[in-house]
């Protein structure tokens, strides 16, 4: 059909249809999501004898080579999940016991608290001791890497923070808790350090503030003591936290502007697996 320059243009609901096939055609394919099925069941049961039985610990760690490092009473081993083969990485005198574990980022090196106050760091392939780092006055119960720090958490109620390249005694210390630090998760960019306490209290620290106690947000909506954190890794600035016995919840939080976004009854108290669980089911949304 001709259209004459100057008459009033009609709508033509075929060739509009034509012109969305042909629209359709050009934009490329949404990527379907996939739904991610959670097994109901263990794949592997490990033994764990001597494994202590304390909230405010953490004893395992997985490794970005596929390993588990596990503290059980005074020892600590690694086992390798490809090939099912178990290494005795370390076993302290009687009046010591490893009370948290962690991975440097790379998978090379494992950070082991003591109940003693202090921290060794090892190289998990050589099996060999690298450094010990001190400056708490209590039992080291948590532990968390980006890069070249290491934070640790003690029941002093004080974060240090550990520049592993330097020989400096402390890097930077923080106070902010009144009761144990017994949570620790460094962000994915390693900008932001959020930590936990007996106090049921959250911090969100600045990487770029360590020099100084003054935390970016103090988050109290939680009604008893906070171990289990995990920020989000498809949303960096969210962050998940869970309660213990009396608070039962997981709540995401906005960390830039220390609002919660969502809180969850697990009818159970929430500890760090179960928080990233979280962020896997709604990735699977």
């Amino acid at each position: 059909m001709l259209v004459f320059r100057g008459s009033p243009r009609k709508s033509h609901p075929s060739v509009l249809m034509v012109d969305e096939m042909l629209k359709e055609e050009r934009e490329p394919p949404r990527s379907i999501r996939r739904i991610r099925h959670l097994p109901q069941s263990a794949d592997r049961i490990l033994d764990g004898p001597e494994l202590i039985d304390d909230y405010y610990l953490n004893l395992m760690g997985w490794g970005k080579s596929n390993i588990l490092a596990v503290a059980l009473g005074r020892s600590l081993y690694l086992w390798n999940a490809a090939g099912s083969t178990v290494q005795l990485l370390l076993t302290t005198d009687a009046d010591d016991h490893p009370t948290s574990v962690a991975w440097s980022v790379d998978g090379k090196m494992v950070a082991v608290g003591f109940a003693s106050s202090k921290v060794e760091i090892w190289d998990a392939v050589a099996l060999q001791q690298v450094r010990i780092l001190e400056g708490h006055l209590a039992r080291v119960g948590s532990l968390s890497w980006t890069w070249n720090m290491l934070s640790s958490g003690s029941r002093d109620a004080s974060i240090i923070n550990h520049d592993v390249r330097s020989f400096r005694r402390v890097s930077s210390k923080l106070r902010a808790h009144t009761g144990e630090v017994c949570g620790l998760k460094w962000s994915c960019g390693g900008d932001l350090l959020a930590s936990g306490g007996n106090d049921n209290l959250v911090h969100v620290w600045e990487s770029s503030k360590m020099g100084s106690s003054k935390y970016l947000h103090r988050l109290t909506d939680h009604r008893a003591a906070v171990r289990a954190l995990a920020w989000c890794p498809f949303q960096p600035k969210t962050l998940a936290s869970g309660g213990g016995t009396a608070d039962q919840c997981i709540k995401i939080w906005n960390a830039q502007t220390g609002r919660c976004a969502n809180s969850i009854n697990t009818c159970a108290q929430a500890r760090r697996s179960r928080t990233q669980t979280a962020w896997h089911d709604v990735d699977a949304v």
